[in-house]
């Protein structure tokens, strides 16, 4: 089976959780034996996608081979024409920023890229990059719209929900990560909808309550993370025992307040390590849609995790799953302190986790559910 798969950043920067989706799928169309062209975006954004990382790619067999759409800087009369033009459009169409993310001349380098080349299935990433498939003719490929966010939620736009549905109606297939977007695919679209949750492995992780990070918690720098970290920071941090050791890492350390018992790690190459450190994972969020891959890393390692109710978000199960939600700070709090101080509560929840992850998210289980999937798509 042959598969052209666009995904705008870079699968081997595992330091984001839409990064490790892409991976995981990569692994499963080696694991199958597919045929895959992999297309990416140029950024000048640290750690993103190069043509190295494409050598990595296929040398490790996770690519026939692939390309990088240009970033190109735009002057000259061409653009400026496709700039009134586009101008235009935008007047009649309040969705165009939101909704078209394929910068000036890319089009035009997929079709070189994809010259004289037959696809039997072609997956493009996020409701953005549609123009990718309306305006390229893909002949008898089944096309496949990789959701990742609902974009009008992640957005908060309510107002482009109706266009974010006729986008998804352009393709065959709709992937959706979580099992809410899923269901609301399902009542709005002709086409069909399949929930096809972010795959990890199994990790093992030995924590015991001596284990050298006492809480851990991985972010990115956006504003759902940003809100979330500040009340972490001011309403939940003074109600723990002072003892415990938190260890934050990602770019959202820019914005963690100093606090003696705070370590923070900007930028971590590898998150493995850390895990197999600590004992329990938060994730304390309010707003914000999708499942939570930070959620399903922790799980993987059999780490309890306490969070907001934004953070079982996408989770087949809400209840015995290895998650402690609340919205309450004191709660929040008191959660994180008997998992500390509690060795038998903190088992209890360490058994649900790695339970349900067994049965949910392991690669064996998501591989199931792409096995169904091909085999009722193709």
């Amino acid at each position: 089976m042959k598969l052209l798969y666009f995904y705008p950043e870079n699968p081997l920067s595992h330091n984001q959780g839409n990064n490790l989706r892409a991976y995981q799928l990569l692994q499963y169309f080696k694991f199958k034996g597919f045929q895959v062209d992999f297309v990416a975006q140029e950024s000048h954004i640290k750690n993103a996608f190069t043509l190295n990382d494409i050598e990595t790619l296929t040398k490790n067999n996770l690519i026939r081979r692939g390309t990088l759409l240009k970033r190109r800087k735009r002057s000259g009369l061409k653009y400026a024409f496709s700039r009134i033009v586009l101008l235009y459009k935008s007047l009649f169409n309040n969705y165009k920023k939101v909704f078209d993310r394929i910068r000036f001349g890319q089009i035009k380098d997929l079709k070189t890229f994809i010259a004289k080349e037959s696809y039997d299935i072609v997956i493009i990433s996020y409701a953005y990059n549609y123009r990718l498939i309306d305006e390229i003719d893909f002949g008898k490929a089944i096309k496949i719209l990789d959701t990742h966010d609902f974009l009008s939620a992640q957005f908060n736009r309510p107002d482009l929900f109706n266009k974010e549905i006729s986008i998804a109606n352009l393709f065959d297939y709709v992937w959706s990560i979580s099992i809410e977007e899923d269901f609301l695919y399902s009542q709005f679209l002709n086409k069909k909808s399949y929930l096809i949750p972010h795959a990890n492995k199994i990790n093992k992780c030995e924590t015991t309550i001596k284990s050298e990070i006492d809480v851990i918690y991985v972010a990115s720098k956006n504003h759902h993370n940003i809100v979330a970290i500040n009340w972490f920071m001011d309403s939940v941090l003074p109600l723990l025992n002072p003892n415990i050791n938190i260890t934050i890492i990602g770019k959202i350390t820019e914005v963690v307040k100093a606090s003696n018992n705070v370590i923070c790690v900007p930028f971590a190459e590898q998150l493995e390590p850390f895990y197999q450190q600590s004992k329990i994972a938060i994730c304390p969020m309010f707003t914000g849609t999708g499942l939570k891959i930070k959620v399903v890393e922790a799980l993987s390692f059999g780490l309890p995790v306490v969070c907001n109710k934004r953070g079982v978000d996408g989770l087949l199960n809400k209840t015995s799953n290895g998650c402690l939600v609340t919205n309450k700070a004191n709660e929040f709090a008191d959660y994180i302190n008997r998992l500390m101080d509690n060795q038998d509560f903190y088992d209890k929840n360490k058994t649900e986790a790695v339970s349900f992850y067994n049965q949910t998210l392991s690669t064996s289980s998501v591989y199931k559910q792409l096995d169904t999937f091909f085999e009722d798509a193709i």
